[in-house]
């Protein structure tokens, strides 16, 4: 097969799109995968959704770094995180610029935002990047983050009473917006919310202070769940789908608007 990340010929694997370290794999609980249209239905795994028609082992291994490093800095080391005071008030939470890897972070969410474009898997038709795919994909196999404003992240989080169901591995899957007229891909990692500029303007105040850069601290801002895009996706399903969530995603999603 030809690796579609590579475009080296090589033996197919099965290939996470979402790597399955971001889902909750407790043998008590499985997470639940949660659509952003009204024809996708949650779907309940501990493993995620992968793709065995997408990249190689040698692919899969350029991913793999990339997704380890942004596990164990988002998730398993998230209690290391620093408060994020902004004017006095407590904004969320970050790192100074010497404690991340800005190349690693960065290109592990374009890694992301590429496999999503490139899959076959209907839960992501919502990403199409056209032209950009293959730029993006040069980025990741030269392991070239590009400058701060070439396919800009922004990265926020849930605010923490309202990042239950998202901190047991539940995702939304991702889709495309306008942030004040730019074009912006939206994805969902535990509490975490990012969004990817494709677009070749720049990104508007005041979220260009908060993108990914590698000579400023890693920030990443609180925000509201209840009242959001996000919180209608979920009152969606959960009006159509009571009988297929689990208990603790119905108790935590009680409130959500």
């Amino acid at each position: 097969m030809r690796c579609k990340l590579t475009h080296k010929e090589g033996n197919p694997v099965k290939a996470h799109i979402i790597a399955s370290a971001f889902h909750d794999r407790s043998p008590k609980t499985s997470s639940l995968i949660v659509g952003s249209g009204k024809n996708h239905y949650p779907k309940r795994s501990r493993t995620g959704l992968y793709d065995a028609e997408l990249v190689t082992a040698e692919g899969e291994e350029i991913f793999k770094k990339l997704d380890d490093y942004a596990y164990k800095l988002l998730v398993e080391n998230r209690g290391a995180l620093r408060p994020y005071v902004l004017e006095g008030k407590l904004v969320g939470a970050g790192l100074n610029t010497n404690e991340f890897d800005y190349s690693k972070l960065k290109l592990f969410f374009l890694s992301l935002l590429w496999r999503a474009s490139e899959t076959s898997l209907l839960a992501f038709n919502k990403v199409k990047l056209g032209p950009h795919a293959e730029v993006i994909r040069q980025m990741v196999v030269n392991g070239n983050p590009g400058s701060v404003e070439k396919y800009s992240v922004i990265p926020f989080r849930f605010q923490e009473d309202q990042a239950t169901p998202f901190k047991k591995g539940s995702l939304i899957y991702p889709y495309r917006e306008k942030l004040l007229g730019i074009t912006i891909y939206r994805f969902f990692l535990c509490e975490y919310t990012f969004m990817v500029k494709v677009d070749n303007r720049k990104t508007p105040e005041p979220f260009n202070h908060l993108q990914l850069s590698p000579d400023m601290p890693f920030r990443v801002v609180d925000r509201p769940f209840r009242g959001s895009p996000e919180a209608k996706i979920v009152r969606h399903l959960l009006d159509k789908n009571e009988g297929r969530m689990p208990a603790w995603f119905l108790k935590a999603s009680k409130n959500d608007d």
